[in-house]
């Protein structure tokens, strides 16, 4: 055998890629080529450059921050690489024995990729979202990773804990770090602990296959594919921008059934993505999987070589569910070799369930917890659960869903409701729960709502929770044999402040005005064409001026049919909302009344912090902005209501609720000789408001001039008056042109009959030239002369829903 000469020999063990203690020229210098070859394969221009970037050994020991041990490789060429068929493989410092984890997916230019090993008994936080998993725990202190290009197990050269010849081929990158004995370039990466990583240089752009001089230590900071990427030739202006999604063929499968994923990459641009890679990882325990070549439970697909801005391809795989039941994850990644901003986005990860019968996920019970105002001890708890299994919930023996409540929470007899299925409350205190019993199909979806009190207590601040088990039938055998639990907590605060304001209010015996708030708003006119929206319409607003929420019931009443139609509107503190009527209750002419209620029973209450004005234009062209007539509550409790009511008084009579008019003045008549053209709309007020209010009936008017003169006229009205001042009303002799003639002005005065009481508005139009001193547009309430003794609604009582 020729000897080469001592410079040659000092080169190669210069170029050499793993090295034994001093011996190392020794051993390898009698095959300098392939030492030689190898390093250089993965050195050259074009080839990948896919490097060890970070090793974490301590997770989730002692002084650790991390629950996990990991890996982090990292890109720092120009090419995407497939990992599909790559294995990451770990070694102890000094022995032999090799460990491996298979890869999946691809890294683009600049990417980072995670893999996640090994949990310890403490730490305190997860990884970020991992790339890839792995069994393994990897020392702390001292060991050797290595990254491969295939899938099989490294072998060592004979007597020695070096890999030998063969598997040198396959090696990407090998790290070794601590008291290894076996390196790449002159020395091993430096020792690490519990809390520190060995981490490559310049954020894994370093390599000059040293592993003293390419590694340092410090805090370990994981990063994966999502992670920003970071470039190592500069180029950081944006390109393309990669989107996957999957498709399933549904979210279960039975097992041993099959299921198809439907993968899709799409470039959102700006510009085009060259050489796409698109990978998939389909859930370990699925066979017969079709769709291209398969390594492992992994397939590569063709390489696209440019993908357009705004272009898709799609993927089709199918493959035969395991028959273990559980929850599997589909993972597809797309990367290329453009620059991509949004790196997040290359991934998808699609879960589906491996189950026999009906299947409620967590993720799929959805519950929500909410106060019912600041000041209230009342919520509203609603929960909405989906069937995410391959067979429908039957309703079988025992609660499909049972709601425990803690101590001193109650949920009121017959405050739940489901939008489909029998629910049920047990009020006891102590012992309060909520069930429900009902099938589900397949992806239905159900919702369980239901109320919740806090109990009086003497703390200032009461804790509770709710816990909900849902019971299903998980293998199809006709019994709940499988339960999904859920929980949310809150605090009741009793002490409540509601921020009043300095300044005196208005006393709420103050007679019914739309310049003050109260419990009841009045609106005296709306009117829509679904036809000409822009042409007549009214926007109503309604204001809730106190710091804690209310809901309201709203009945709007038909003034031609004076029938009924009710919705309600929830508010919080301080809000103002708007609405056109248009939308709520579209080609209808006539008024609204808005009421306070009790946000749990439905029950009215004093919450004298309501006001409201509107905007109501007609056809006819009389437009006006109005005030809501306001009617404080007198009383604190202005009707004696509870949840079993059914119905409910609201009384005006002055000690309940203000007393409401029964004489009203229409003031600043203008001429009808001066193409003013004035709407005058009458209320009726009471009634019922289950079906139909009451009408007016017949009532008396009187008409003033300017002069003092009066002349009496006669009309009637249902529960809405509406008549424009004109030749034929009102019917006097002699007639309003003429006893109104240009340039004056005159008034009326309207009496109900029968001591009923009344509101109304007017309404001025002006055809002629506005610019003329007696032309008058515009609107207002009408004035109020004298009040009826009482005045009552019969209101139907129901729990609110918003």
């Amino acid at each position: 055998m020729k000897t080469l000469p001592l410079t040659i020999r000092f080169r190669y063990c210069r170029a050499v890629w793993l090295r034994v203690g001093a011996t190392a020229c020794v051993l390898i210098v009698l095959i300098p080529g392939l030492i030689r070859l190898a390093k250089m394969s993965h050195a050259a221009g074009g080839a990948p450059e896919i490097v060890i970037n970070q090793i974490y050994g301590g997770g989730g020991s002692s002084n650790t921050t991390y629950k996990n041990d990991f890996v982090e490789l990292f890109n720092r060429g120009a090419m995407t690489t497939s990992l599909v068929g790559w294995s990451l493989q770990y070694a102890s410092a000094n022995s032999g024995a090799w460990q491996k984890v298979d890869l999946s997916g691809s890294i683009a230019p600049g990417q980072y990729y995670l893999i996640q090993l090994s949990p310890g008994a403490t730490g305190a936080k997860n990884v970020p979202a991992p790339d890839a998993f792995g069994s393994i725990g990897i020392d702390a202190t001292a060991g050797r990773v290595a990254l491969l290009n295939n899938n099989l197990y490294l072998t060592n050269a004979p007597n020695s804990i070096c890999p030998s010849v063969e598997s040198e081929a396959s090696i990407v990158d090998f790290v070794a770090y601590g008291s290894a004995t076996c390196y790449q370039g002159s020395g091993p990466a430096p020792s690490t602990g519990n809390a520190s990583a060995v981490i490559r240089r310049d954020d894994g752009c370093r390599n000059i296959r040293n592993n003293s001089a390419d590694f340092i230590t410090a805090p370990p900071a994981p990063r994966n594919s999502a992670t920003p990427l970071h470039t190592c030739n500069g180029i950081t202006s944006p390109s393309a921008d990669l989107v996957v999604t999957t498709q399933t063929s549904g979210a279960a499968v039975p097992p041993r059934g099959v299921v198809s994923f439907l993968i899709t990459v799409m470039n959102a641009g700006p510009s085009e993505a060259r050489n796409v890679v698109v990978t998939d990882a389909v859930p370990a325990g699925f066979t017969e999987i079709g769709g291209g070549p398969v390594i492992g439970n992994s397939i590569e697909f063709p390489t696209i070589p440019a993908l357009a801005a705004g272009e898709n391809v799609s993927f089709a795989i199918t493959a035969r569910a395991p028959e273990v039941a559980g929850k599997y994850f589909n993972r597809a990644v797309a990367n290329s070799d453009s620059f991509d901003p949004n790196p997040a986005s290359n991934t998808s990860v699609k879960g589906i369930r491996v189950v026999a019968g009906a299947f409620f996920e967590q993720q799929d019970t959805l519950l929500t917890l909410t106060s019912t105002g600041q000041c209230s001890n009342s919520y509203t708890v609603e929960t909405v659960i989906k069937n995410s299994g391959v067979t429908a919930q039957q309703d079988n023996t025992g609660a499909e869903f049972l709601a425990k409540l803690s101590p001193g929470i109650i949920a009121p007899v017959g405050s739940c409701s489901a939008t489909k299925g029998r629910c049920r409350t047990s009020g006891l205190s102590g012992e309060s729960t909520v069930q429900w019993d009902g099938d589900v199909e397949v992806g239905e979806e159900v919702t369980i709502t239901y109320f919740i009190q806090v109990e009086s207590t003497k703390k200032e601040v009461t804790e509770f929770c709710v816990e909900e088990n849902l019971s299903f039938d998980s293998n199809n055998d006709g019994r709940n044999d499988a339960v999904t639990t859920v929980s949310a907590c809150d605090a009741y605060n009793s002490v409540c402040d509601t921020y009043p304001p300095t300044e005196p209010a208005i006393p709420p015996s103050t007679p019914v005005s739309s310049q003050k708030a109260g419990s009841i708003l009045f609106f005296n006119l709306y009117a829509s064409k679904a036809t000409s929206p822009d042409k007549e319409n009214t926007r109503i607003n309604i204001t809730n001026t106190a710091e804690k929420e209310v809901t309201l019931h709203q009945f709007f009443v038909s003034g031609d049919s004076c029938t009924i139609s009710d919705n309600f509107l929830c508010m919080t503190g301080s809000q103002t909302t708007s609405f056109m009527i248009s939308d709520i209750d579209p080609d209808v002419t006539g008024y609204l009344i808005v009421v306070a209620v009790d946000d749990l029973t439905g029950c009215p209450i004093n919450f004298n912090y309501l006001i409201g004005d509107e905007y109501v234009a007609l056809l006819s062209g009389h437009s006006a902005n109005l005030g809501a007539e306001a009617f404080a509550a007198v009383n604190k409790e202005p009707c004696a209501c509870d949840e079993n009511a059914l119905s409910i008084n609201l009384t005006f009579d002055g000690e309940k609720y203000n007393q409401a008019p029964r004489a009203m003045i229409a003031g600043n008549l203008p001429s009808f000789a001066d193409n003013n053209f004035t709407l005058v709309i009458l209320n009726r007020v009471g009634g019922n408001l289950f079906e139909q209010v009451d009408g007016i009936g017949d009532f008396s008017g009187w008409l003033f001039d300017d002069q003092e003169r009066a002349l009496s006229f006669v009309a009637s009205g249902g529960c809405q008056f509406r008549q424009t001042v004109s030749p034929t009303f009102p019917r006097t002799a002699p007639r309003f042109s003429q006893f109104v003639p240009s340039g004056h002005t005159g008034w009326m005065k309207f009496v109900a009959g029968d001591n009923a009481a009344i509101l109304g508005s007017m309404i001025v139009l002006n055809t002629g030239n506005p610019t003329l001193p007696n032309a008058f547009s515009g609107g207002r309430n009408l004035h109020k002369a004298t009040f009826a003794p009482l005045a009552a609604y019969k209101m139907p009582v129901f729990p609110p829903h918003c």
